[in-house]
């Protein structure tokens, strides 16, 4: 029997996949949902480089290629700590991914009219969800959960997992600045991100890819080549 603790990500999954299937059903019959102009012509407002430079940088770490470097670039420091679980689990982010331009072929939402707010050079495809949003949550919020699981000593640990939220928010934040998305696709992306999230800490906690790996040890153990003290930097 699974332990209540280790319950919460499935039962998160649930509330959160009939969260996304009324929000995609409601996205296929409307443009836009109350206060996404709004709210899009507000942050637009926003005419700063040191705003826009920032947000532009960071959301390329949720865009291939760098997104793939940064997930393989982990996978392969869990690898090296043997936590292949860990590692299998950043590496099946690229493989989630692929349900994003199916749902975007499912719901058929067009982006945003030039018309309406400022769009800088949009993509050809559909709108929701939100890819880059999808990736960040995904990528991002899983390396955040790993590290803070693995990772003990304080400082690296929150430095990268500061680094982690940043580029949740920023990608989020820019995808509506330079018009590419309405904020309601951002938070379809996150939340069917967040879903595939809860999906894999579940696994983890788990301990099914760990059993599969053949990895033992204690749960808690931190990764070696971050746990501090003697040995080789």
């Amino acid at each position: 029997m699974i332990p209540v603790n280790d319950r919460l990500p499935l039962i998160a999954l649930a509330i959160g996949l009939a969260a996304f299937v009324v929000m995609a059903l409601l996205a296929a019959s409307s443009d836009t949902f109350a206060g996404d102009l709004w709210a899009a012509r507000q942050l637009q407002s926003i005419e700063s480089d040191i705003f826009a430079t920032p947000l532009d940088w960071t959301e390329d770490l949720a865009e291939s290629p760098l997104v793939m470097i940064v997930a393989g670039a982990a996978a392969l420091a869990f690898v090296v700590a043997r936590r292949l679980d860990a590692a299998a689990l950043m590496l099946g982010t690229q493989v989630a991914r692929f349900a994003v331009p199916l749902l975007k072929e499912a719901v058929e939402r067009p982006r945003p009219s030039p018309e309406l707010v400022n769009v800088s050079g949009a993509p050809a495809d559909f709108s929701f969800p939100s890819g880059h949003s999808f990736s960040a949550m995904l990528v991002f919020g899983l390396l955040f959960y790993l590290v803070s699981v693995h990772v003990r000593p304080a400082l690296p640990r929150v430095a990268l997992q500061t680094g982690c939220a940043w580029v949740v928010v920023a990608t989020g934040l820019e995808r509506v600045y330079v018009g590419h998305h309405w904020p309601s696709d951002v938070l379809g992306g996150f939340l069917a991100g967040g879903l595939f999230l809860a999906l894999f800490v579940a696994l983890h906690r788990s301990h099914v890819l760990r059993r599969l790996s053949g990895r033992a040890g204690s749960d808690g153990a931190a990764m070696p080549a971050l746990r501090g003290g003697t040995g080789g930097a």
